[in-house]
């Protein structure tokens, strides 16, 4: 109702200035900017069972992503993103990097994750979202760093866009001082994620 009283404010404004909205004209800007708020859903509007549809399809990629991981299946894993996919990491350590594009440059970024690392995710939660193709879960690692033989314990927090079940955009909010400690140190944490 706010953007509606806004909208009738807002066209008395245009007529002193001596406009005037037609009736046509000021329901089409109502509607657009109902549907851009997500208070009314556009023409296209996704039915509920098409958003069952696309958040089943978002929250499998994600499930893929958890498991092809943890078997060292990274072709695979990077299959799960789009073409210009990106991978995130607000709390990189200095030397990390903050954001990995492109299915070559994820590749890359992940191809020496199973030589380092044998990893189980476990406790994964989903979070419920208005957005059916954004998936924000919370799970946990319960792992081995192979070279320390250190447990590596994580808690995850992760947001990721979807766009027809693949990644478009993943941030990854993770604590790499666990994984510090599991490898001896944050250069080694360096080593695990890229090429040597």
């Amino acid at each position: 109702m706010r953007v509606v009283n806004y909208l009738h404010r807002l066209e008395l404004n245009v007529q002193g200035d001596g406009l005037v909205l037609r009736e046509s004209h000021r329901m089409k800007v109502i509607n657009h900017l109902l549907t851009e708020s997500g208070l009314l859903m556009s023409d296209t509007a996704k039915t509920p069972g098409n958003d069952d549809s696309i958040r089943a399809g978002a929250r499998q990629a994600f499930k893929n992503h958890l498991e092809y991981l943890s078997s060292g299946r990274i072709p695979e894993w990077v299959d799960l993103f789009t073409e210009d996919g990106v991978l995130e990491f607000p709390y990189a350590p200095k030397g990390y990097p903050s954001r990995v594009a492109g299915k070559d440059e994820l590749l890359e970024y992940m191809s020496n994750f199973p030589k380092h690392f044998r990893v189980e995710f476990t406790d994964l939660h989903f979070h419920e979202t208005v957005d059916a193709s954004l998936v924000i879960a919370e799970f946990k690692s319960d792992g081995v760093a192979l070279a320390t033989n250190k447990p590596y314990l994580q808690t995850y927090i992760s947001v990721v866009e979807t766009e027809d079940g693949k990644i478009t955009r993943y941030v990854d909010f993770w604590n790499p001082l666990a994984a510090a400690e599991a490898l001896g140190s944050t250069e080694d944490v360096l080593a695990a994620f890229n090429k040597e």
